[in-house]
């Protein structure tokens, strides 16, 4: 039986075969390139090493000649002057220098004028005459004798009159090899300044931070050929750099030997011809693959290619058939739906949205047209409005008003906004908008009707206990032989617990109307300090009492300010102070203590606790109680506790009550604040807290 090779076996062989060939020549021909590369690079740095080197000692030099120049200009050559002048070399940083001194001939020992009379010394002596440590590397050689490298340097300025280098020596005290420079004292023949410096330290100061890991640096005397110092190491030598120095008559010479693994550090990267080689040798490999495996996949990828653009053709019409369902929707709501993009842009409006939330019409009287806030007055500031808080990244609820050439009367509007996220990495707001105009006609009608009605439910009751009042008082004057008969005791009785019954009709009227009104009425949010609010409403609960209870004992935290209907937060914070305040023993003195604190995981709501140590609630009944379905009989009755919760829940707010640890209630309710809400790190306490 015949083998017959699989399709694409002849063009996959060919690829690899050429492909792996141009590779190889490829990095062959990288790999000469860089190590040009890194012949410059070492030859740039050899360069500028030199340059730093020269550089320095040309430094090093005017500082000695400045030295030399201020010694010539003194009349004495004493050790005040010497210190004058030498002063400023400590702030000149000289780095490895070690001291400055100066040189005398042996017969020039004696304090001598600005002119002496020889111009040459009668011996060919030296002494070192003042010195002065600089860094303290080593400390001063105070031997009189003078290295003879530095003897020869000195003769060799005596004779040119001109600044010399000496060669490198070991000093006399031991330590590294150091080297001299030697600059002549005008006006003072035989004498010189010598600054002293330590090769190593002078070389590692000069080119540490120039020297890559990987790469050395070594600086040396030619004649004689003494090291002078060393910076870096190099365990392998890929380039060698050598170049020559003139410093101070004298010739240095620069060796800069650079290995394969500081070519990276230079600049050049020295395995990019194996990287290119053996990527190139991969890519053709896989290329052959490829071609191996797309000779023998194209009916594979046509079956695919049908059964995608299949798969495509029905996501196609899914879309669309979501996108009709969603346009329909959209369509059918009786609530305005916008969407916006990040930078503002109204991406999505239905029709109610459109014929509300659009921008109105500028051909109308200034003023008549356009948003307004609920009084139909103040124009909405446009960086306030709910969809521009929202795009902000804010969630928010607010009621406006929107006149337009179609609405001149205006339409109120509750619009709910809040961030959302577009997709793609962008962000945007949603905002949704109910017409709420009928709506708040109805609950301003309805609040007329209850406080109409109510108001002729009171007038008949306070005459009905005006006229209980008058009998008992008449009853009262009854007297037979001096004495009231038992029946008028009796009647009386009935007399005053009629009119108690009358006054506790005429406190539920009031309570119906205050929760009818807290429900129904439109809210007037402004910011409203709860401090001050909670001070005046127990100023005024302590002043009805006349001082038949003891005077209470009350705790107030400091408490922020919050956004609520300012009338509403009165009658909350007054109905749950008059209840701490009642339902205390008679024989007590009531305690209360008031604080806030933030919510947890939101910093736009505070948390309101009013703590007390009275009889708190029955067991079993804080549910009914505020939902007001206890009996009016109980010691608690009335709508007190209802109201607190509509007032509570029309700003958006939950309330609840606690059992106070120390005994009594802790009733709390949130809000939403005017500002950042903070907290105290220390908890207040709750009254009646046992320790």
């Amino acid at each position: 039986m015949k083998w017959t090779a699989p399709p694409g076996t002849v063009p996959a062989s060919v690829v690899a075969v050429l492909g792996v060939a141009l590779s190889l020549l490829a990095g062959a021909g990288l790999r000469t390139v860089e190590r040009h590369g890194l012949d410059r690079a070492v030859d740039a740095r050899t360069t500028a090493a030199a340059a730093a080197v020269t550089n320095e000692i040309r430094r090093y030099g005017d500082a000695a000649r400045q030295v030399a120049a201020g010694l010539g200009a003194l009349d004495t050559l004493d050790p005040a002057g010497f210190t004058a002048v030498t002063a400023a070399l400590p702030a000149a940083h000289l780095p490895g220098v070690t001291d400055v001194s100066v040189i005398t001939p042996t017969d020039d020992a004696r304090p001598a004028g600005r002119r002496p009379v020889s111009s040459t010394p009668a011996t060919g002596g030296y002494r070192q005459l003042m010195t002065r440590p600089l860094d303290g590397s080593r400390p001063a050689d105070a031997t009189p004798a003078l290295p003879a490298e530095v003897t020869s340097a000195l003769a060799s300025a005596r004779a040119t009159d001109a600044l010399t280098v000496s060669a490198p020596y070991a000093p006399i005290g031991g330590g590294a090899v150091a080297v001299a420079v030697l600059a002549p004292i005008p006006h003072r023949p035989g004498s010189a300044v010598r600054l002293g410096f330590v090769g190593p330290l002078f070389l590692a100061a000069t080119l540490g931070d120039e020297v890559p890991s990987g790469s050395a640096v070594t600086l040396s005397a030619t004649e004689p050929a003494v090291g002078i110092g060393t910076v870096g190491t190099t365990e392998t030598t890929t380039v060698d750099r050598t170049t020559r120095l003139d410093v101070g008559a004298r010739t240095w010479q620069l060796r800069t030997t650079t290995s394969t693994a500081a070519a990276g550090l230079l600049g050049v990267d020295a395995h990019l011809d194996g990287i290119v080689a053996a990527t190139g040798a991969g890519a053709a490999l896989l290329l052959a693959v490829g071609v191996f495996v797309l000779a023998g996949a194209r009916r594979r990828a046509r079956i695919r290619a049908e059964r995608a653009e299949a798969e495509l053709r029905a996501t196609e019409s899914a879309s669309r058939q979501q996108a009709a369902l969603l346009h329909a929707v959209l369509a059918g709501l009786e609530d305005g739906i916008a969407v916006a993009d990040q930078d503002g842009t109204l991406a999505l409006l239905n029709p109610p949205a459109q014929a509300t939330l659009a921008t109105p019409d500028d051909g109308g009287t200034p003023g008549t047209h356009g948003i307004f806030r609920v009084d139909g007055v103040t124009p909405y500031p446009p960086d306030s409005l709910p969809l521009r808080r929202a795009l902000d990244g804010t969630a928010c609820s607010d009621e406006i008003v929107v006149r337009s050439v179609a609405r001149p009367g205006g339409v109120r509007l509750k619009v709910t906004a809040q961030p959302i996220d577009l997709g793609t990495g962008r962000s945007g707001a949603l905002a949704i908008s109910r017409d709420v105009t009928a709506e708040r006609a109805c609950e301003e009608d309805l609040a007329v009707f209850a406080g109409v009605a109510t108001d002729q439910v009171k007038e008949p009751l306070a005459d009905v206990a005006d006229h209980l009042a008058a009998a008992e008082d008449a009853l009262g004057e009854v007297r037979v032989l001096g004495r009231q008969p038992r029946t008028v005791s009796a009647a009386i009785g009935h007399l005053e617990r009629a009119r108690a019954g009358a006054e506790r009709m005429r406190r539920l009227v009031d309570d119906l109307l205050t929760y009818t009104t807290a429900g129904n009425t439109a809210l007037q949010v402004r910011d409203v300090d709860l401090t001050a609010v909670v001070t005046d409403v127990l100023g005024l609960l302590v002043r009805a009492q006349g001082g038949l209870r003891p005077t209470p004992n009350v705790v107030i935290r400091p408490l922020p300010s919050v956004r609520a209907d300012g009338r509403l937060v009165r009658r909350l914070i007054g109905n749950l102070l008059n209840n701490a305040l009642t339902y205390t023993p008679p024989d007590e003195s009531p305690r209360i203590a008031i604080r806030a604190r933030p919510v947890d995981g939101s910093a736009d709501w505070i948390r309101v606790e009013i703590a007390d140590h009275g009889i708190g609630f029955p067991p079993g009944r804080r549910a009914t109680h505020f939902a007001g379905q206890h009996s009016l009989s109980a010691p608690t009755g009335g709508l007190g506790l209802a109201i607190c919760r509509r007032i509570v829940e029309r700003h958006g707010g939950v309330i609840g009550a606690a059992d106070n640890p120390g005994g009594g209630t802790v009733v709390w309710f949130t809000l939403p604040t005017a500002g950042s809400a903070t907290s105290d790190s220390k908890e207040p306490e709750l009254v009646g807290a046992q320790p």
